[in-house]
This record gives C-alpha cells, structure tokens and sequence, in this order.
C-alpha cells in the first residue's frame, strides 16, 4: 500500500515536471504570452470586481501581479488587489496583507506614486498604528483590571481582618467588664464586712 502510494507521488510529480518543461519550451517560443496572459488575468479580474466576485478577482489579481508580469502590469494588479484586500467588504479582508501588496507596488514606480497608492498606503500605517494603541490600552486595561481585583480582595482581607478584631475587642471589654464587676464584688465584700461590725 505504502509503494502504490509512493509511486502515485512519484508519477504525479513527473507528469508535473512534464507540464512545466512544456511550458517553458513553449514560453520560449512565444516570448510575449507571459506579458498576454498577465494583462488578460487583470483585465479578468477587473471584470470580476465590477460583477462582484471578490474572491475571483483576487486570485485574477494575484496572478496578474506575478513577478514574470510586464512591470506596469504587475503595478496595477499589485495596487488593485491590495486596494481589494483592504475594503472592509472584501471576503478576506487583510490589512497586514494589503500593506504588502501596496509596499509592492510602492516599490515599482520609480518616481511619485499614484494618490491612491499614496492614500491607501497612509491608511494601512493609520490602521497598523490604531491596531498597537487598541493592544497598548487592552494590555493597560487589563492591568488595571488585575489591580482592582487585587485591591478588592486586600480590601475583602482587610474587612474581614477588621471584622475579627472587632469581635476581640468586644470580647475582651466583656472580659474586663466582667473582672471588673467581680472586683467590685470582692471589694464590697471586703469593705462591707467591717461596716456590718
């Protein structure tokens, strides 16, 4: 079972080398169809977007933006898909994902950006450093919290301490009470004996 099994991988695997050395003689012999296919993958993926399959647009997208895409095919997949990842309405959505994509695309224009890429790249720092204050206040909270806590139990230690000492002070005031109510006793005896004479 185990050798069917290995030699199923095993034949999956050259049928898969197969598949890319075809493609790669037939790539180049067609030097152009790398740079066809990327721009038909984003002119696909625009389509999908505007018919609202999101999820196709950003496989589309992905594929457009591969590194063997035409430089300024890869820039406009690379900032339309990281401008999809980063709408609140996307099936996926991944603001540390988007910041790639949009670094990426960053990183091929070699002078200013376009304003939404600016934009949208000044967003994601926005949202990366709301995401550290949340994390910051969270953490203060919770410390917070935690103190409160224990200062309610020292305060519950400290009522229950002074419940117990004022029941020893009630008991040891009936003590002296007492004693001093028997020393009165056995002064009146004392005294009261010679007056009776």
């Amino acid at each position: 079972m185990r050798i069917a099994h290995l030699s199923a991988c095993l034949t999956l695997s050259l049928t898969g080398m197969a598949l890319v050395s075809g493609c790669a003689s037939r790539s180049s012999t067609a030097p152009h169809a790398p740079a066809r296919s990327a721009r038909q993958s984003l002119d696909a993926a625009h389509e999908a977007v505007r018919a609202g399959r999101l999820r196709e647009a950003q496989a589309l997208y992905a594929r457009a933006g591969h590194a063997d895409a035409p430089v300024e095919v890869r820039r406009e997949a690379l900032l339309a898909h990281g401008l999809l990842v980063l709408d609140p309405a996307a099936p996926s959505r991944n603001i540390d994902g988007a910041r790639g994509l949009l670094s990426a695309a960053r990183a091929l224009y070699e002078g200013p950006a376009p304003l939404e890429l600016t934009a949208a790249l000044a967003l994601t720092d926005d949202l990366a450093a709301l995401r550290e204050a949340i994390v910051v206040l969270e953490q203060t909270s919770g410390a917070r919290r935690a103190a409160a806590a224990t200062a309610d139990a020292r305060a519950q230690t400290l009522a229950t301490e002074n419940q117990a000492l004022k029941r020893t002070v009630r008991q040891l005031r009936q003590d002296l009470e007492r004693k001093d109510a028997a020393l009165r006793r056995a002064a009146d005896a004392v005294i009261g004996t010679p007056r009776s004479r």
